[in-house]
């Protein structure tokens, strides 16, 4: 990883990352990375993992940030390379990958991405209590745990106080990223916003074909 800051240090503003869109959580962690790193990429937005990806493997960006979801399957046939995981601690699909800590940058650790299961907000606590223990049961079975292994993912179980604090914590830190790079609805300072994949395509074309800097998914 440390290469390749390096070459993006001698080359600011000339090297590209995919995200999955603007706004999202692939976007945040790329504007992070650039702050913790101090090196400026060019931000090129897709319409999903699936044609990102297409591109990272290609060479036509430098780098991207998705899911371990939809990258283990290019990794095991060797087609993508994990630079790092964005979460505390190294996943299980991909035990052989460093943290953003033992990289050198753990203020981009917040990224981790995670799903979890939510009920309108007037559902009667004794609902609550009993659907989170039956979601906490069915994430221990054993093939529930194979299963989510299977598309990189590590099912954390939680309470649903300690679910209400992850959601308002990481609303905490989002806006601080937004604020701090000057995002807007509709406004952004970022021209990298506005770089379609066809620009970044003839400008990095020549290039050799990327590692992959992955955003892990998962939690329950």
């Amino acid at each position: 990883m440390r290469r390749q800051n390096n070459v993006a240090k001698a080359s600011p503003g000339k090297l590209s990352y995919g995200s999955t869109g603007i706004g999202g959580v692939t976007h945040l962690a790329g504007e992070m990375l650039k702050s913790a790193a101090g090196i400026e990429l060019i931000h090129v937005p897709y319409k999903g993992a699936g044609p990102q990806l297409v591109d990272v493997m290609g060479g036509n960006v430098a780098v991207g940030f998705t899911s371990l979801t939809a990258t283990i399957p290019h990794v095991r046939s060797g087609r993508l390379k994990l630079l790092m995981v964005t979460s505390k601690r190294r996943s299980s699909a991909a035990p052989d990958t460093p943290t953003v800590a033992e990289v050198g940058m753990p203020e981009i650790e917040i990224c981790s991405a995670w799903f979890g299961i939510l009920a309108p907000a007037r559902t009667p606590k004794t609902i609550i209590s009993r659907l989170n223990s039956e979601i906490v049961r069915i994430i221990q079975l054993p093939d529930t745990q194979a299963r989510f292994a299977s598309q990189g993912l590590d099912p954390a179980k939680s309470t649903p106080e300690e679910f209400a604090a992850l959601i308002k914590s990481d609303l905490v830190r989002w806006k601080k990223i937004i604020s701090r790079r000057g995002f807007a609805p509709g406004n952004s300072p970022q021209s990298g916003l506005e770089c379609s994949s066809h620009r970044a395509r003839r400008r990095c074309r020549d290039r050799a074909r990327p590692p992959l800097i992955d955003t892990p998914g998962g939690r329950a």
